[in-house]
């Protein structure tokens, strides 16, 4: 079961509930529910930006001072250790 079925599940549980500590504790898990998945989003879409790093740098090719990807360049070591870093 997924978090988030688990989350609706318990609030499928406590709806016809009237105690309000309840009530709040489920809002509660709710919300961190929506900032973990967000935050879970957001750090995916890091390893993958960190990913698409790591294949342009196997591509590159070293002649000289300059880098060349896939035949374009050349691009100046300095500014682009600065860009990827």
């Amino acid at each position: 079961m997924s978090m988030a079925s688990a989350i609706t599940r318990m609030c499928e549980l406590v709806s016809g509930s009237n105690d309000p500590i309840l009530l709040k504790a489920v809002m509660e898990v709710q919300q961190d529910l929506i900032k973990i998945q967000e935050e879970n989003r957001l750090l995916r879409q890091q390893v993958l930006e960190l990913k698409n790093i790591d294949i342009v740098r196997s591509e590159l090719e070293h002649k000289g001072n300059a880098y060349y990807h896939k035949g374009d360049g050349p691009y100046c070591t300095t500014c682009l250790t600065k860009k990827v870093n």
